[in-house]
């Protein structure tokens, strides 16, 4: 089956070979009515004598209108076969523009299913990160609740029996030897001093100066326990923070889930080291902006104010905040 342009290109041949015949007929026709009239006048009427030729000159102005009308009607021809040219040429230009109206609107169902196609993918692409990232978080939970099941401390006691020193040892895992290093420590930080004489306990004799450097020898001594452990916490809570494809209220959705895990005692280690030179730079504006403190034991925060001063209050949370 043969397509437009195919046709067209027929139409075009066709016409050229009727202009090439139509200028043949006429300049032959022409030319030989010339010549039968110039051998007439010569060898006819005036047989031969050019005398009497100017007698028969106007005879000419008939021959004259002829040639004039033959004029006339080869403007007409070519008239009309300028206007046969343009309807093919018409033709053609209203083929194209159908074929490219035809080709516009294939592009705009191309582009559609281009955007059809790329809003799927991207659909795609954030729910493959979303697993990923959940994949990767619930997973660094599980290594923080295999760092806390880690941790033990070994408690010494001497006991006298029957005029005789025993000695008997206690070893505490996993939140139990938590909160033994997080009163040792924090003890330790907020007072200088032996429990006195009528104290009922350190917190009433708080003091603020030197608390740093108090925190820092005691955080030495338990480095190799609990640093691992606070190390964790922090990556944990850089990791949602610097997601790109989590909204706000979707990373604290997140944090939510890590801070309901945490015990008082790990609060209060978090509340200590927050605040030193540790972590003062990187994690306390995570602990504020996350309200990491929420359930930290509101005497320890009353005790330690020196500490408790050095956080934004959105650091303990609201109390329309339950979890």
């Amino acid at each position: 089956m043969k397509d437009k342009t195919e046709y067209k290109g027929e139409d075009d041949s066709t016409a050229d070979a009727q202009i090439k015949q139509y200028m043949c007929w006429a300049f032959g026709g022409v030319f030989s009515i010339w010549l039968i009239g110039f051998l007439i006048l010569r060898y006819g009427i005036f047989n031969n004598d050019w005398g009497n030729s100017g007698l028969a000159g106007d005879t000419f102005g008939g021959i004259t209108a002829l040639f004039s009308g033959m004029a006339f009607a080869g403007l007409i021809v070519t008239l009309l076969m300028q206007r046969k040219e343009l309807k093919y040429q018409r033709d053609a230009l209203t083929a194209q523009y159908h074929a490219l109206e035809a080709q516009h609107q294939e592009l705009k169902e191309t582009r559609k299913e281009i955007s059809a196609q790329r809003k799927i993918m991207e659909t795609q692409a954030f729910h493959i990160e979303n697993q990923n990232f959940e994949a990767t978080f619930f997973k660094m939970l599980e290594n923080l609740y295999l760092i806390i099941n880690s941790i033990d401390h070994d408690t010494t006691r001497i006991a006298m029996s029957r005029g005789e020193r025993e000695r008997s040892t206690r070893t505490s895992t996993g939140r139990d030897a938590i909160k033994i290093f997080a009163n040792s420590i924090y003890v330790r930080t907020i007072s200088p001093n032996r429990l006195p004489s009528g104290a009922r306990n350190t917190e009433e004799i708080a003091v603020e100066e030197g608390w740093e450097d108090r925190f820092n020898e005691a955080y030495v001594n338990y480095e190799s326990d609990i640093g691992h452990y606070l190390r964790m916490i922090y990556r944990i809570i850089s990791y949602v923070h610097s997601n790109q494809i989590l909204d706000d209220q979707e990373k604290k959705f997140y944090i939510k889930i890590l801070r309901a895990s945490l015990s008082s005692d790990e609060c209060i280690l978090i509340f200590i080291n927050g605040a030193s030179k540790y972590a003062r730079e990187k994690m306390k504006p995570l602990i504020e902006t996350y309200s990491l403190l929420k359930h930290l034991p509101s005497s320890k925060k009353d005790y330690a104010h020196f500490i408790s001063n050095q956080y934004l209050p959105s650091a303990f949370g609201t109390d329309n905040d339950l979890i």
